[in-house]
């Protein structure tokens, strides 16, 4: 249900991003959300229609604060605020006991893999760890499908990773999360083999070209 007077363009103009850490990302950057907000957004993010208001504070707190529901809207606000620098009004909807995602004017990376839109411009992001940096046991099943999701999504796209195209469409924030990864990564498999060899391919021509502009 959406918000009234709160017009929904109709191309999202930034997105929740799940892979990876939790993030909003638009033409203007990508915003970092952590801790208890990347709790609630992934949340909202993963859940298809209305979401209670005591699932989230149950979800937030073992032991709740004195007024559980005010703490929790303020890290509603916290969120809204972020939205708001990419572009995003209404998106976070509540009604009565419940908080609701409202898709229109953003939208969610996985909603690609899971309905199959392997198109995508960046296939590299199939690579990140999904809801990296949310330990929460109440994550790990959605963790575990994502992943499923990520490793059929790398399997069946026509998109090779040796060939990946123009260095311009990944994004620079893909390209260093996969450099932290590598750096933090111990053993050097054949997955992180192929992921260096791909990051050398993508920046290799990005670095001729800006020696020749």
């Amino acid at each position: 249900m959406l918000q009234p007077n709160v017009p929904v363009p109709n191309q999202p103009v930034a997105q929740i991003r799940l892979l990876g850490q939790v993030a909003v990302a638009s033409s203007t950057g990508t915003t970092t959300i952590n801790g208890r907000p990347a709790l609630v957004l992934a949340s909202l993010a993963l859940q298809v229609g209305p979401i209670s208001t005591q699932r989230l504070i149950d979800l937030l707190w073992d032991e709740p604060p004195a007024n559980p529901a005010n703490a929790l809207q303020r890290h509603i606000s916290r969120i809204r605020a972020v939205l708001a620098r990419h572009g995003v009004e209404g998106a976070i909807h509540r009604s009565g006991g419940t908080y609701e995602l409202v898709r229109g004017a953003i939208s969610v990376d996985i909603d690609e893999l899971e309905t199959d839109a392997l198109g995508s411009r960046c296939p590299v992001r199939w690579w990140l760890e999904p809801l990296a940096g949310i330990n929460h046991i109440d994550f790990d099943g959605h963790r575990w499908r994502l992943q499923q999701l990520c490793d059929r999504a790398r399997q069946t796209s026509e998109r090779k990773v040796a060939a990946p195209g123009p260095s311009r469409e990944v994004p620079p924030e893909v390209i260093h999360e996969l450099n932290r990864w590598l750096d933090l990564r111990a053993t050097h498999d054949e997955t992180a083999g192929v992921i260096r060899a791909w990051l050398e391919s993508v920046t290799r021509p990005a670095m001729a070209e800006n020696c020749q502009a």
